[in-house]
C-alpha cells in the first residue's frame, strides 16, 4: 500500500511538472508575441494577442 501511494505521488508530481511547463510555455509565447508587437509599432496588436491568447 505504501509503495502504491509513493508511485501515485510520483505520477502526480510528474503531471504537475508537465502542467507547470505547459503554462510557462504559453506565458512565454504570449510575452514573446507582445514584445514583437511592440517592436512592430502597429496599434491594436496587443488587443488581438489578448483576444486569442487562449488558443496558444
Amino acid at each position: 500500500m505504501l509503495l502504491k501511494n509513493k508511485k501515485q505521488l510520483q505520477q502526480e508530481s510528474e503531471q504537475a511538472k508537465l502542467e507547470c511547463l505547459e503554462t510557462l510555455k504559453k506565458n512565454l509565447t504570449v510575452e514573446s508575441l507582445r514584445i514583437l508587437a511592440s517592436k512592430s509599432g502597429k496599434k491594436g496588436i496587443n488587443k488581438k494577442i489578448k483576444q486569442f491568447q487562449h488558443l496558444i
